[in-house]
């Protein structure tokens, strides 16, 4: 049977398609794929998907250079849907989206091709971008519509099949462009650079853009409640390049509107929001002072955030691209060229392989690490499950005060943690995970705004010197960085890219500063010769993040002046406006340019390469640390003598096995690391487990006066249908979220459950690795979302929003049991532990010590 001439006309059709899919990728090596399409054919069990309210399942397509392959549906990007989609909600299945690899599921990439590389992409991705593609036997093709700057990076674009809507009429790519940025509105602009934006093929998609950002959209704000204000500079410094700021009224009521959303438990209230709203983009900061400056206007946007002008309507939507909630640990590979001596890398390095070998000690070591290296998230939260069972005097081993709840699961979870961090993170990526640093958003220090309005008393941040308050829990104390400090943004291309500063602590008392209720943000100076992130590889303030690094062994002795990042000026077409054709053809060029021309996206001047560039080899060998797994010793590596050499020798020594530890069972693991599917000894029943026997007393006390509220062993059909329909979901996402096309392989539970890929694989794969890891990450927490979905009393929500009401808690407690009693009786017929039991129980888990300590507080 043909699968392409398959023509789904119902709900099912499609979902045996994507079950075929997965059976595909575990069949046997010998197994013909007509015979895999047949067998689900004959024992396929609808089970229909669930996404939470607002959740956008997208369906995929990967055009090779000799396939086309059918994916998902997934959720989309960041479970957050775009202001297009939500236009045309009742016809979201008519957008897809489109990407284009090779045969291995590798973006395509010139440095690795032996052939004419333009010619290829100009046939294969141009001919699909400008004719589009049949699907399904539907009645109008699919059109290239438009991509966001996140997805062309990733090569991927939306196209959508035409349709009629009631208002509108017959809705076509075209249609949808001209509706986010009108031609005669850029025509009648009396401004000739805007006038220009028609002409640059580069810059106009990336404006279109604007509107296929995953955004959430908050709250609707009136014409009157805003207002376009000048930027902060001095001769040509920008120092406000991208943000505006809100009043902290307006910032109120964003937080409230989607705090629900981001389901943000102890969540420190942002101190900034990335934004799009009509024609602008960037970052807007809560100003306290804004409501005393006019009671009216509640966001100032600057002209730098303007993007494309437009009809501006009486009221409309701020949607939220980013809320920075929390901060997250800074990376750094390469400060030795300033002077940082190469003992402090070692020194650095050492102490986290020192936590490596603590994770097995105790629950408190392991809790530590999981929050350090933000692994086991996804919706399982293990480190908080893990913080929970500590209060419980539950540990690893077994200690005169401490029950021991370890088990082959808890093992084979640290086994990946481990690995994840000494070998994909720290050895293979020369990541080291530093102390008190930090990545954080900039925003711009507002008091020259107030000093020039002739407010009194305004404190005004200095030049080199930047403010940080950091936050991780709306119940922990702040911590307020002081001393000197580097200052840096990826990627670092040049020495005064990483920039020696003064962190200045808390606000200075008496004086009015406009940053100091500010948390989780960098703040930089509006002051001075540069614009400080300008200094940093060309960036500015529309929502670049900037690390922070206050370790003072990796302080170099003195600063480096800083590049000059002057942009060129966009390509324009010359005698005429650009059309769809000219989007087309600048998206094939940038797929052939991707590898060398960062600012490519932005300015649309493509570089121009001899045609032998990538045959001529100026370096004979590399150094050892460029080497992939299982080539260590190669004669085509010499040993480095540099600091990222010494660090990759130290981790080869402490993990000298790791290409065979990796590669295991095919499936990302050494045997005797721990598995899943131990022997029933290891994954014993309720009544014998150890968790099991430590919350039974106060689970039993809540739900019944009496000792026996649930029966362990009762075989609930609905909790029967829960786990068949997790199951059967987890086996799709562990299939297709592999980066091997060998049959048979697929994700373990535990790389799931931690959320990272361990596959070996060559270099050439770890932006596909990247890929698929992030939209696995996506699709489980969805997954885990529609599980807990079944514990709450209204079930159209998901994750841990049943507030504190005492019998929504009660009724989410005894679902969340019965579910973990059930997932721990489910074992084959040889005594091991089921697939997806364990990973079941685990959200089972965290709901039931999540309800026992809202419950402990009423």
């Amino acid at each position: 049977m043909s699968i392409r001439g398959y023509v789904p006309t119902t709900t099912q059709p499609p979902a045996r398609v994507k079950k075929y899919g997965e059976r595909l990728q575990l069949r046997k090596p010998s197994e013909d794929v007509t015979e895999c399409f047949d067998s689900i054919r004959s024992t396929f069990t609808y089970l229909p998907p669930s996404f939470s309210p607002g959740y956008f399942p997208c369906y995929h397509v990967s055009f090779t250079p000799t396939r086309l392959r059918l994916e998902g549906p997934y959720a989309m990007q960041s479970n957050r849907s775009n202001r297009i989609i939500r236009r045309y909600d009742e016809h979201k299945d008519h957008f897809i989206r489109v990407d284009f690899r090779d045969e291995e599921g590798l973006s395509y990439c010139s440095a690795h091709c032996t052939m004419d590389g333009q010619t290829f992409l100009e046939n294969r991705v141009g001919d699909v971008l400008k004719n589009g593609f049949e699907l399904a036997g539907r009645r109008y093709r699919f059109q290239f519509l438009a991509y966001s700057s996140s997805g062309l990076g990733e090569h991927s674009v939306w196209f959508i099949q035409p349709f009629v809507h009631p208002q509108e009429g017959l809705v076509t790519a075209q249609t949808i462009r001209d509706s986010i940025i009108d031609p005669k509105s850029i025509r009648d602009y009396q401004d000739t650079k805007v006038q220009s934006l028609l002409k640059q093929p580069s810059k106009y998609a990336a404006r279109l853009g604007l509107a296929f950002t995953a955004t959430v959209p908050s709250v609707k704000i009136g014409s009157h409640e805003w207002t376009e204000v000048p930027d902060i500079q001095s001769g040509s410094q920008v120092f406000s390049d991208g943000i505006g700021t809100i009043s902290e009224t307006l910032g109120n009521r964003v937080w409230k509107a989607i705090c629900h959303e981001d389901q943000a438990q102890n969540a420190v209230q942002p101190s900034a929001y990335m934004v799009r709203f009509l024609g602008y983009k960037g970052i807007v900061s809560v100003d306290k002072e804004l409501d005393n400056v006019d009671g009216n206007v509640h966001m100032r946007l600057r002209e730098s955030m303007r993007k494309f002008p437009g009809k501006v309507p009486e009221e409309a939507d701020i949607e939220i691209a980013h809320a920075f909630l929390h901060p997250n640990k800074a990376l750094v590979t390469v400060l030795e060229d300033r002077g940082v001596s190469q003992d402090a890398f070692l020194e650095l390095q050492s102490r986290v392989l020192a936590e490596i070998d603590n994770v097995d000690k105790s629950i408190a070591d392991c809790h530590r690490f999981l929050r350090a290296h933000s692994l086991g998230r996804g919706g399982f939260d293990l480190a908080r499950i893990l913080e929970e069972l500590k209060k419980f005097d539950c540990d690893f081993k077994e200690k005169r005060t401490r029950t021991m709840i370890d088990n082959s699961f808890f093992k084979e979870l640290r086994a990946v943690a481990k690995l994840h961090v000494a070998v994909r993170d720290m050895r293979l990526k020369a990541r080291i995970y530093l102390p008190d640093s930090y990545h954080l958003v900039g925003v711009a220090d507002e008091g020259p705004v107030y000093r020039d309005a002739g407010y009194d008393n305004i404190y005004i941040l200095p030049e080199a010197h930047i403010y940080a308050c950091i936050q991780e829990k709306s119940n922990e104390d702040p911590d307020w960085l002081e001393g000197s400090c580097t200052i840096s943004r990826s990627p670092i291309t040049h020495p005064g890219d990483v920039q020696r500063v003064h962190a200045i602590g808390k606000p200075p008392e008496g004086m009015r500063c406009l940053f100091g209720h500010m948390k989780n943000v960098v703040v930089l100076p509006s002051v001075g010769r540069y614009s400080l992130a300008s200094c940093l590889g060309g960036g500015d303030l529309d929502g670049d993040m900037f690390s922070v690094i206050m370790c003072p062994e990796l302080l170099p002795p003195r600063n480096a002046e800083p590049a000059d990042y002057s942009s060129m000026n966009p390509y324009e077409i010359k005698d005429r406006e650009c059309d769809v054709n000219d989007i087309c053809d600048f998206v094939v060029q940038y797929i052939n340019s991707d590898v060398l021309a960062v600012d490519y996206p932005k300015n649309g001047n493509k570089v121009v390469l001899a045609d032998d560039i990538f045959s001529k080899k100026l370096i004979r060998r590399n150094p050892d640390w460029m080497a992939p797994e299982g080539e260590e010793e190669s004669t085509a590596f010499y040993r480095s003598t540099r600091a990222l050499g010494f660090l990759y020798q130290e981790l080869v020594e402490a993990f000298p096995h790791s290409e065979r530890m990796l590669q295991g069972s095919g499936n990302g693991l050494p045997p005797g690391l721990g598995d899943s599917n131990a022997p029933a000894s290891s994954q014993t029943g309720s009544r014998e487990d150890p968790i099991s026997i430590v919350l039974q007393e106060e689970v039993q006390s809540l739900l019944s006066p009496g000792p026996t509220s649930i029966d362990p062993n009762d075989k609930d059909e609905h909790i029967v249908h829960l786990f068949n329909k997790y199951v059967d979901e987890l086996q799709y996402i562990c299939a297709t979220h592999t980066i091997s096309n060998t049959p048979g392989v697929r994700l373990r539970e535990t790389e799931v459950v931690m959320g990272t890929l361990m596959t070996r694989e060559d270099d050439p794969h770890d932006r596909l690795r990247n890929d698929c890891a992030s939209r696995m990450r996506l699709h489980v927490g969805e997954l885990v979302r529609d599980v807990k979905r079944y514990f709450q009393r209204d079930s159209s929500d998901g994750g841990d929003s049943d507030g504190k009401d005492r019998e929504a808690l009660l009724f989410r407690l005894e679902r969340a049991w019965s579910c973990w009693n059930y997932s721990l009786r489910q074992k084959t017929p040889q005594g091991q532990c089921e697939f997806g039991a364990a990973s079941f129980g685990l959200i089972a888990l965290g709901s039931v010590l999540h309800c026992l300590k809202e419950l402990s507080k009423i």
